[in-house]
């Protein structure tokens, strides 16, 4: 098996989307297709500008300089030959950190001409989709969880910056707009993390007592799952004419619309907490059973 395979099948196991997208890619890559060998046997890849992602003599050493050991979650801007991310994982073992690059492109260049497979499958390393991808900063935002991995760290080769200088602003700009989204949802936790633990708790103690029981149902019939869409009325005579060939789940929206109709649900679901949405639940359920919650 090929480099290239060996690292996709790896990619697979963790990241099938992000394996697919790097199969599919151009070959409009940022790296040459040749390589250099460094002093100490290993294997370097090099830009299209002819510049060493690492140093060609002790590409460890240098490696071992990039870190004050004070970061706690690192994104790496620049695969490379995977040096610097090795020499991380390999020293500070209960830290976390995730790698991008530029493009699809570059991964696939740099996937056919090294084994990063021992790379990919380390537990406490991402890979993300590259910067230009849409993905990143969903891919990002989900990677990254400020009150387990602690403070966070951007570190990026000095030839890979130098070689992107004019695309680095945006790239950093949608790193920004990542944490601040981050940031946003544990302000969000702090200011009603409280109130939703407590809510969840009485809630829970409510349940103990009721003992909900799901209802036996007819695994061979069709089920019917209706929300409040345009959809919904001009289904209703149907819904009627075959209502014993379906089992009916109605969610809030569509519940009210049921019960106007005549139309009696197996199932009504209720997940939404806002007023407007609880408020079709006031008036009178079917008396016949207990199947809604």
């Amino acid at each position: 098996m090929n480099f290239f395979d060996k690292n996709i099948e790896a990619l697979k196991r963790i990241n099938l989307k992000l394996a697919e997208d790097i199969i599919n890619s151009t070959e409009s890559s940022d790296y040459a297709s040749n390589t250099e060998i460094a002093k100490t046997g290993l294997t370097l890849p090099l830009l299209k500008n002819g510049k060493l992602l690492h140093s060609k003599y002790d590409p460890i050493k240098e490696a071992s300089r990039f870190f004050t050991g004070n970061e706690n979650f690192v994104l790496f801007c620049g695969l490379g030959a995977g040096i610097h991310i090795e020499c991380f994982l390999n020293n500070f073992k209960l830290k976390y950190c995730a790698i991008t690059e530029a493009s699809f492109a570059n991964f696939k260049s740099l996937f056919k001409i090294i084994d990063f497979s021992h790379l990919i499958l380390n537990k406490n390393l991402s890979f993300l989709p590259p910067l230009e991808s849409e993905n990143f900063e969903k891919e990002f935002i989900n990677t990254y969880i400020p009150a387990i991995y602690g403070n966070f760290e951007i570190k990026i080769l000095r030839p890979w910056e130098e070689f992107y200088k004019d695309k680095i602003p945006k790239f950093e700009k949608k790193i920004r707009a990542s944490l601040e989204n981050i940031q946003a949802d544990i302000s969000t936790q702090a200011a009603f993390g409280k109130i939703w633990m407590r809510n969840i708790m009485h809630n829970l103690k409510t349940a103990s007592i009721i003992l909900p029981a799901i209802p036996k149902i007819d695994p061979d019939k069709k089920a019917c799952i209706l929300g409040a869409g345009p959809g919904l009325e001009p289904a209703l005579e149907n819904i009627k004419r075959y209502r014993n060939s379906f089992v009916l789940f109605a969610s809030d929206t569509a519940f009210p619309i049921l019960i106007k109709a005549g139309i009696e649900a197996d199932f009504f679901v209720s997940m939404d907490p806002q007023n407007i949405s609880y408020a079709h639940c006031f008036r009178p359920f079917p008396q016949k059973d207990s199947r809604y919650f």
